[in-house]
């Protein structure tokens, strides 16, 4: 299979480029993305949501009043759930909200995020950009017909000052290739891959079979 390779700041093409087989999916398993996005969502949540105790709120140990002849219930103590500023009874604790996904459901994951785009014709292959000088308002210009979110894939080689340039554009986010996930691949609507990145990427998946 080959896709389009283009100059970025041009718009036009510059050559052809084979991309591996295992992008060329006939079906896109939509179910292993899903997995894979929820299993990066709950290990990013914190789980420092907390409430307290009875033994962690500040107070007198002794009894409101004594148990019998008042006409009210028996209480043991202020610090009760049921008294203002007592303890919560079963609230959340810290706690990780990690869960577990199989090395090999999660390479599939990325596989058919990147497919799913390919197959959507909203991923552009890019040569590696040369500007001379960081410049927003010409990478904008280059981009003009874009609609939606965008997202640049880049390595630690690719021009610096493009990489600067793109950070500073409205509904794009700039990713290194080593971070390339299935959540932020799929939350955009136009992914720019450099060509050096995808090499990466296609190694890392290949050799992680």
């Amino acid at each position: 299979m080959e896709v389009k390779l283009i100059d970025i700041l041009t718009q036009k093409e510059v050559s052809k480029k084979k991309v591996a087989s295992l992008f060329d999916l006939k079906d896109i398993r939509l179910d292993i993305i899903k997995s894979v996005i929820l299993w990066q969502q709950n290990k990013a949540r914190s789980g420092n949501h907390k409430t307290k105790t009875i033994s962690e709120i500040r107070g007198t140990t002794a009894k409101p009043f004594r148990q019998k002849g008042t006409g009210n219930a028996r209480q043991g103590s202020r610090r009760s759930a049921q008294f203002r500023g007592g303890a919560t009874i079963f609230g959340p604790v810290v706690r990780s909200h990690d869960t577990k996904l199989p090395k090999k459901v999660r390479r599939l994951g990325l596989i058919n995020s990147i497919a799913y785009h390919v197959k959507n014709g909203s991923i552009e292959l890019i040569s590696e950009p040369k500007m001379a000088k960081a410049s927003t308002k010409q990478v904008a210009k280059a981009l003009n017909d874009n609609k939606g979110k965008a997202l640049f894939i880049y390595t630690a080689d690719t021009d610096k000052n493009f990489v600067n340039s793109v950070a500073n554009l409205k509904d794009t986010n700039c990713l290194n290739s080593d971070g390339a996930n299935v959540y932020d691949i799929m939350n955009h609507d136009k992914v720019y891959v450099t060509e050096a990145a995808f090499d990466k990427i296609e190694k890392r998946l290949a050799d992680a079979k």
